[in-house]
Parts: C-alpha cells; structure tokens; sequence
C-alpha cells in the first residue's frame, strides 16, 4: 500500500470519527439549551409575577434578566471543546505524518511544532477555514 494510499484510509477514517464528534457536541449543546431555557423560563416567569402591569416596560425587564439571556455555560463549553479539539487535532496530525512519512522525506524535510496557544488563536480568529464570517 503506497503513502498516499495510507493517507486517503486514515483521512476518511477521520473523517468518519469527526462527524461522531460533531454528533456528540451537537447532542451535548442541546441539552445545555435546553436546561438553559428552562431556567430562563423560570426566571421570567418570577420577573413577569414581580411587575405591575402598570409599570411594565421592557427595558425592567430586561434589566432584571441582564445575565440569563446569554445562554449560560455555551460559550464557555464551545470554548473548553475547541482548545482540547485543537491539541487533539495538531498530535493527530503530526504523529499520522511522523508515523507514514518514510524516514529519507523527514530527514530531509523535518516537521515543525507549533505552539498550541498560536493554533488555538487562529481557529477563534478566523474559524471559517481561515476566512471570518464577515468575509463570506
């Protein structure tokens, strides 16, 4: 089996293995909206009961409900999975090429660490495969 070979199987096995991943955070991220609107829900419920009808205005509201909005702990867990995403994906890929590249091409040619806090700033960066959002 030739080297291009080899890295056309382990490609598409990862591939496979990332869309498990992908699954799995989606799974995760639901439930984390979920419990998130249900307590949200909760709060305005209190907010709504604690208003007057006569001096309702949305901006109370609001006031009242300034840090529930955001949906508590998202950020922070697409955050945690994309820094451990990162280190996995940088050894994966430096250990498939250490491992399938013949010894004469990394001799030649050797492979260069990076360090992770430089990859990690550039997937927040620009995560859309090296374009911003903005860009598209």
């Amino acid at each position: 089996m030739t080297i291009n070979e080899k890295l056309r199987d382990e490609s598409i096995y990862h591939y496979v293995m990332l869309l498990n991943y992908v699954s799995y955070l989606i799974q995760k991220s639901v439930r984390l909206i979920n419990k998130s609107n249900r307590e949200l829900m909760a709060k305005l419920y209190i907010a709504l009961d604690d208003m007057s009808h006569t001096n309702f205005q949305i901006k109370t509201l609001k006031s009242k409900l300034q840090g529930d909005i955001e949906i508590a702990g998202l950020t922070q867990l697409i955050s945690d999975e994309m820094s451990k995403f990162s280190e996995y994906e940088y050894s994966y890929r430096l250990s498939l090429f250490e491992r399938l590249l013949p010894p004469n091409v990394t001799s030649k040619y050797k492979l260069q660490n990076i360090k992770s806090e430089l990859l990690l700033s550039l997937i927040f960066n620009k995560p859309f495969q090296g374009m911003k959002l903005l860009d598209w």
